[in-house]
């Protein structure tokens, strides 16, 4: 019988060795095998000893053994590597192995005493690995070697170490959210339906287990794969059943029609909402502008204003431009005016929805509602000043937008203004705004961001260049501060005062040296010493 001497590596060589021991006894040594063993981890159970290789253990390999022997003076052919340490990439040789698909591999594992349920880092098992990518005689293998088909891949009691994400796995597919995944769930997920099939016949739970009971019938809706989905619902499948995601939402997010109409066939409920973020299937469905599905959900009753959620059918579909989705749902009687938080009407002027803001304008949207969330508040009018889109600030002031609508934002003169929006700039003043509402905050936008050439064309309007003052920036302080050269000069040309201070701050000098640009704090003092005010303090 032979001496074997087990030998203790650093994590890298055992790797190496691990992976050529592996190809050597297998007589294949190909460089796939050989990645795959030194990307490999393996943790020895805590109630088992760790088990190990003997690299003299083929005969048939030998002389590529010995090939690799001269090749790497570490290696022996007496010398034997242990199964469980650990590597670099997973955490598991066989999750790694079952991974890659190299069946061998896993068989030598196996054989060799590697745990079947060993899990590699809380991002699953080997049954789990080979599931999502589809090796069937993997999984086959896994499972006539005692692999739980129900293996929740983090399990309730291990819910604080999901907290601590491993940085090391490289490989993003495989990652596994952290409430309730089980090999069933991928499988349907990716769409490998014979190993759908196969998980089933191995007594796979159907509907669900672990903490947020993920749904393997809503993972296949999901990703449209129509076989499995009937698959699932003949073996039980629970149509209605609301985990963190619902069959039928998840298909009329993707636009799976079909599947759709066979979800509703077998019962599915259409006002159903996932758990997460409460959505329903017509939300989903105009989310994803997909007409014919929100079509069929209204013919089977859909209802067109849900109380859920803070995203109704019409402002995602405004928002994100679907016309016919729009249209649809306009006029099956969806609420113009619904505050959800914030209108239709502000969400297609914001993203420039030129058509889309027409038809909410055509069906009496009020142009003038005050939307009060996200990151600015303001009307329509406000939204589309500040991001540009003419057509629509011309064609909500045609339909009777107030010019000078103020909010905590300030008006849309100013909002176009800070943007650098000349041409809706000149548009707002042509249509008779008031350049100085506000204590001339669209002057000191301007300045402050340094566009030249609306702060000259407000200032030809009238623009009052001193307006701020006390608590409020002027004009001549935010161009300072933001180091805008032209646009001191201008102001202190159109005579600005360099002594106007702001309460607790100081003067335009004070916020030149913030900036440290030193040819304005010259400019500044030069400028003061020029007008003889020199009694009066700088700062």
């Amino acid at each position: 019988m032979k001496q074997h001497q087990f030998i203790s590596h650093n994590l890298q060589n055992t790797d190496s060795i691990l992976a050529k021991r592996i190809s050597g006894a297998l007589g294949e040594i190909d460089a796939t095998a050989i990645e795959i063993a030194q990307n490999a981890q393996t943790i020895a159970p805590s109630r088992k000893k760790a088990r190990t290789l003997d690299c003299d253990q083929s005969s048939e390999s030998g002389s590529q053994a010995s090939s690799l022997t001269e090749r790497n003076d570490t290696l022996s052919p007496k010398r034997e590597v242990n199964v469980y340490e650990k590597g670099v990439e997973y955490e598991n040789a066989l999750g790694a192995a079952a991974a890659r698909g190299q069946e061998t591999v896993v068989r030598l594992l196996l054989d060799h005493g590697a745990e079947v349920n060993a899990k590699w880092g809380g991002y699953g098992t080997a049954l789990y690995a080979a599931s999502k990518k589809g090796h069937t005689k993997i999984v086959r293998l896994l499972l006539d070697s005692g692999a739980d088909v129900n293996a929740v891949m983090i399990k309730e009691e291990d819910e604080s170490d999901a907290e601590e994400e491993d940085d090391e796995v490289q490989d993003e597919s495989l990652r596994v959210w952290r409430y309730g995944v089980t090999a069933l769930h991928a499988a349907s997920k990716e769409g490998h339906e014979e190993i759908v099939r196969l998980l089933l016949e191995s007594g796979a739970g159907i509907n669900g287990k672990g903490k947020g009971k993920l749904s393997a019938l809503a993972a296949a809706s999901e990703g449209g794969h129509m076989g499995i989905v009937r698959l699932l619902l003949a073996s039980g499948a629970n149509v209605k059943a609301v985990f963190h995601n619902n069959a039928l939402v998840a298909a009329s997010a993707e636009g799976h029609e079909k599947i759709v109409n066979l979800l509703l066939d077998s019962g599915a409920s259409v006002h159903v909402e996932s758990r997460w973020g409460r959505v329903t299937a017509l939300q989903a469905a105009s989310r994803g502008g997909h007409d014919n599905i929100v079509r069929l959900l209204l013919v089977r009753g859909a209802k067109v204003n849900p109380l859920v959620g803070t995203s109704a059918p019409l402002l995602v579909a405004s928002e994100l431009g679907h016309n016919k989705v729009v249209r649809l749902l306009l006029a099956n009687g969806a609420n113009v005016n619904g505050s959800f938080p914030r209108t239709a009407l502000f969400a297609a002027s914001l993203e420039g929805h030129e058509e889309i803001t027409s038809l909410l304008l055509a069906s009496s949207a009020d142009v003038n509602a005050v939307n009060e969330a996200g990151d600015f508040t303001g009307t329509a009018l406000f939204a589309a000043s500040k991001n540009g889109h003419e057509e629509i600030v011309n064609l909500l002031l045609d339909n009777g937008a107030h010019i000078d609508a103020q909010s905590y934002h300030g008006t849309p003169l100013m909002a176009a203004s800070e943007e650098g929006h000349e041409r809706i700039v000149r548009l707002l003043l042509d249509r008779g705004a008031d350049v100085n509402t506000q204590s001339g905050t669209a002057l000191v936008g301007a300045s402050g961001r340094g566009h030249e050439m609306i702060v000259r064309l407000l200032l030809t309007h009238g623009a009052d260049v001193n307006a701020g003052g006390c608590n409020s920036a002027t004009a001549l302080f935010a161009a300072s501060k933001g180091g805008h050269e032209k646009i001191v000069r201008l102001l202190l040309d159109k005579g600005a005062d360099v002594y106007a201070k702001i309460y607790g701050v100081g003067t335009a000098l004070v916020g030149a040296s913030w900036g440290r640009h030193e040819i304005i704090i010259q400019l500044l003092r030069d400028h003061a010493a020029l007008n003889k005010r020199t009694s009066r303090p700088e700062n």
